[in-house]
């Protein structure tokens, strides 16, 4: 199953990460680029010719990296360059890279930057103790901050992959189901519709595939979980991973609606992936089709849901 993000290093500047020459500059660019456009370039081209090979080369998304890498030793706050290198790790981690121990760099580098990045936010509002603040009050605050929603985002997203890296004790001794908690709550409120409801999609997630551990993860609620992913599909139906999420979570926790989870499905699986997210589309798209080739033939003859 796909995991919480659907829902990132080391220094310096990802060394021996890559895995080939990176791709050969545009004719004249190489004196006309600053490093983050040549970081923005090579992240352009992250994904091409994927759908025709299935693969992808790492060559580009690690000079995406580096790019972006020396561009933030000279702008160090600049939080658009944060996320650039964020969403450059998290693709290199989750899609290209294979060696545990490389993914385990990268997403520590990924939760890292979104610390300094939450540290950023944060200041904008002018409240020193904003963590303290209940989380409603917070939201409030950060609701006119630019980049706030995004850096929760990347916390919910970094802490999940750190934790789907390392062993559960150490998941554990970092807090890692609180903290995905609690950012995909402030995400939520802060802009429940950011990246195609990111922040319901995230905690629906969690609620209904977390273990319930009394004292750690005792919240856990499988009809709230159903009801943030129904939320998420009300919001964005473009996001495969909103009807992806919802499907399997019928399928394991509301039987009574199985025809629901199998319209989804189809619906997935008849879709082709975006020229904009290819890789990620794929992922979410052969998941849909390999849960319907797992089904018998007879509950696949249900006949199709209603809408909800």
């Amino acid at each position: 199953m796909v995991g919480l993000v659907a829902c990132l290093m080391v220094a310096p500047r990802l060394a021996g990460l890559s895995g080939g020459d990176p791709p050969e500059p545009v004719p004249g660019a190489r004196g006309s680029e600053s490093p983050e456009q040549r970081g923005d370039r090579f992240f352009r081209q992250r994904a091409e010719g994927f759908l025709d090979r299935g693969t992808l080369e790492p060559a580009a998304i690690d000079a995406a990296i580096a790019a972006y890498e020396e561009a933030l030793e000279d702008k160090s706050d600049d939080l658009g360059l944060i996320f650039k290198l964020m969403e450059a790790l998290y693709f290199k981690g989750y899609h290209v890279a294979s060696e545990s121990k490389v993914q385990r760099d990268i997403y520590q580098r990924l939760v890292d930057l979104d610390e300094r990045a939450l540290e950023l936010v944060s200041a904008e509002t002018g409240r020193e103790n904003l963590r303290d603040l209940p989380l409603e009050q917070q939201a409030e605050l950060l609701r006119s901050v630019p980049g706030a929603a995004e850096a929760h985002y990347w916390a919910v997203t970094g802490w999940g992959l750190w934790g789907m890296t390392h062993n559960p004790l150490k998941a554990l001794a970092k807090g890692v189901g609180p903290r995905i908690r609690h950012h995909s709550r402030l995400l939520t409120l802060i802009d429940e519709q950011h990246r195609d409801a990111a922040g319901l999609r995230m905690l629906g997630r969690f609620h209904t595939e977390a273990p319930r551990v009394p004292l750690i993860t005792g919240w856990v609620d499988r009809e709230k979980g159903l009801a943030m992913l129904r939320r998420a599909v009300e919001i964005s139906r473009r996001e495969p991973r909103n009807l992806l999420f919802l499907a399997e979570a019928i399928l394991d926790h509301d039987p009574d609606r199985r025809a629901e989870a199998l319209a989804l499905l189809r619906e997935l699986a008849e879709r082709e992936p975006s020229p904009e997210d290819p890789v990620e589309d794929t992922e979410s798209l052969e998941l849909a089709r390999e849960l319907l080739a797992e089904l018998s033939p007879a509950e696949l003859l249900q006949p199709a849901a209603q809408e909800p």
